[in-house]
């Protein structure tokens, strides 16, 4: 029998600001300040050394591969607009 009660999605929202468990989501939950500081001109390499600073450890070559994967990512969200 299915409840007939809307979801209430108040404890999963509360989860949005937690670090996630992998690298690959915690550079897809920075993504957007990411793009936004590429887009303003800083490097990648300088990228790269403020998110190991704030804990967000992670090497160079890993980082430019998942930076890879989000920016197919926007172009193929983009395309399908």
């Amino acid at each position: 029998m299915h409840s007939t009660q809307p979801l209430d999605f108040t404890r999963l929202r509360a989860h949005l600001s937690d670090k996630p468990r992998t690298k690959a989501g915690q550079v897809r939950q920075a993504w957007p300040e990411i793009k936004t500081l590429l887009a303003a001109g800083h490097s990648l390499k300088d990228v790269w050394v403020w998110l190991n600073e704030i804990g967000l450890e992670i090497g160079y070559a890993r980082l430019s591969h998942y930076i890879g994967q989000m920016r197919e990512r926007d172009a193929e969200s983009a395309g399908h607009d």
